[in-house]
């Protein structure tokens, strides 16, 4: 696709969003777009619970989505929650992504993508909806099951 074909499908990809039309059935409508407008992580929201099996439960908070590197010295709790994770908190000036579990927020570097937004969210669902125990994240086949599911948005 041309640079022109990209600005004119991604206005009116724009203009569908912002009229609230439900033009965006496929993850292709939305894979190139930005992982931090809140239309964009709705939608990317709903096709990662409809890939692992679940339909949105408005029970169950919505994680906080925050730019990795805004995260600020005095948030002290943030780099504890990432460290106590396994994460160093010098990582967090690097841009890394990760799904906080204890304060329901995933942080993703400033230059990522859908399908990492869609990968963090695969975490949250895990978390959430499938209720799998915190310790269980150490275990190799939860990150493939959320690279998979990341899989489909590339």
């Amino acid at each position: 696709m041309d640079a022109l074909s990209r600005v004119f499908y991604g206005l009116i990809v724009f203009v569908a969003i912002q009229s609230h039309a439900s033009i965006l059935t496929q993850v292709g409508d939305i894979k190139e777009l930005s992982p931090f407008d809140p239309l964009i992580q709705k939608q990317v929201l709903h096709h990662v619970l409809k890939e692992m099996g679940f339909e949105k439960n408005e029970s169950i908070e919505v994680p906080e989505i925050r730019v990795t590197e805004s995260v600020l010295p005095q948030e002290k709790h943030i780099f504890a929650a990432a460290e106590s994770q396994g994460m160093p908190a010098w990582a967090l000036a690097k841009g890394i992504n990760m799904y906080l579990f204890d304060h329901n927020i995933i942080l993703l570097g400033s230059d990522m993508k859908v399908h990492n937004l869609a990968h963090e969210f695969a975490h949250y669902v895990q978390m959430h909806y499938k209720k799998i125990d915190r310790r269980e994240f150490a275990h190799d086949y939860i990150e493939m099951e959320a690279v998979d599911v990341q899989r489909n948005f590339r």
